[in-house]
């Protein structure tokens, strides 16, 4: 199970970040069945919302390793540091 503030990838909505997980309050919905809230990061207006016991749902984990570039935070190749540019900077 994913925790909020967990980075994902979810379908073609592509990397989200978990904002929660909760039930949700809507018509018709099961009031004790646990949802993911998702924030897909580059499309920041959209939600959405996802069964966390649903096994063919399209969501993995964000691997991050030596080999594999940060897709959240990448790295600015304008600064010799290689420091992780802030994707909410230039917002």
């Amino acid at each position: 199970m994913f925790e909020k503030g967990d980075y994902v990838i979810y379908g073609s909505n592509g990397i989200c970040r978990v904002q929660d997980v909760t039930t949700l309050d809507i018509p018709g919905v099961d009031k004790n069945r646990k949802y993911y809230l998702l924030k897909p990061v580059y499309t920041s207006a959209s939600t959405v919302y996802t069964p966390v016991d649903t096994e063919g749902t399209l969501l993995r984990p964000v691997k991050r390793g030596s080999r594999q570039p940060d897709p959240v935070h990448p790295r600015d190749p304008a600064d010799p540091t290689g420091q992780r540019k802030d994707p909410g900077k230039d917002l």
